[in-house]
């Protein structure tokens, strides 16, 4: 196995193999340009004026393709724990990640670097990755790294926060535009995940 990007902290320079020649790199991609991007502050649904922040979001969605959440609800600090423990795995040893070391896509369960065609490859993209299923959380979770010791509890922790989120937005958006029925729906199906 290749040495981990994410193992390259102490790196002066970038390997010339990672450096794309000028006349290959994106430059020619006409990407708007923006003072800002989409807050959205979930407290204030909270207040009283969903359709207000239901409007913002819709807006969002279709001017920037995407927008971030404030006052979300999902505790500071595990959001920082989770990050730790992320940046402890990625700085793991190639040795101890090696298990996890997969280049078939199809695979559930994977730990990815370089990508399938590094070996072909001229110049290399710097990624590395770890994918796995989070829900439900009992059919999945004891299949997670067991190293960090605090990962599966940790990113457990988060996971069903940000699927608490993800419904209270999906329910949000569905309740405001009249699709109160589609909330029902969306709620027991987000329940199943």
């Amino acid at each position: 196995m290749e040495k981990p990007a994410s193992n390259w902290y102490d790196v002066q320079r970038v390997p010339e193999d990672y450096v794309f020649p000028p006349e290959i790199r994106p430059g020619s991609v006409h990407v708007p340009v923006s003072e800002s991007f989409p807050v959205i502050d979930l407290s204030e649904a909270e207040k009283g004026d969903r359709t207000h922040t239901v409007q913002k979001i819709l807006k969002a969605a279709q001017e920037f393709g995407f927008f971030q959440v404030i006052n979300h609800g999902i505790p500071d600090n595990l959001i920082n724990e989770t990050m730790s423990v992320l940046g402890e795995f990625f700085q793991l040893p190639a040795e101890a990640k090696q298990n996890l070391s997969s280049q078939d896509w199809h695979k559930d369960f994977r730990f990815t670097l370089n990508g399938v065609t590094y070996a072909a490859e001229n110049v290399h993209t710097w990624r590395e990755f770890l994918k796995h299923p989070c829900h439900p959380l009992e059919r999945w979770q004891h299949l997670w790294p067991q190293t960090p010791a605090r990962y599966q509890e940790c990113i457990g922790a988060c996971s069903m926060e940000v699927k608490k989120l993800s419904s209270r937005i999906l329910r949000l958006i569905s309740t405001v535009k009249g699709l109160d029925c589609m909330a029902n729906i969306l709620r027991v199906n987000i329940a199943k995940l």
